[in-house]
């Protein structure tokens, strides 16, 4: 079992997807982040109990900085981004 805080982008779909079922699988909090929500909520709920959804468009700082105020908030902490 792991215990990082990892950020995520392109958390909706393709490898950015596989990538958080597989931290989420090993126990890692996973914080997932693109534009697409339903797609992030879906891929949420396989990811286990320590995923945050944060709806988000990477080229705006705005939102990167709301999304690090959120896994701080949430987990205390970021590891990883990815």
């Amino acid at each position: 079992m792991s215990d990082k805080v990892v950020v995520i982008t392109g958390a909706s779909a393709g490898i950015g997807a596989a990538l958080a079922q597989a931290l989420g699988a090993r126990g890692d909090a996973v914080v997932l982040v693109a534009r697409r929500e339903p797609e992030l909520q879906a891929v949420a709920a396989r990811c286990g109990d320590r995923a945050l959804v944060a709806v988000a468009d990477v080229t705006r700082r705005e939102d990167l900085r709301r999304v690090v105020r959120e896994a701080l908030e949430r987990f205390g902490r970021v590891d990883v981004g990815q």
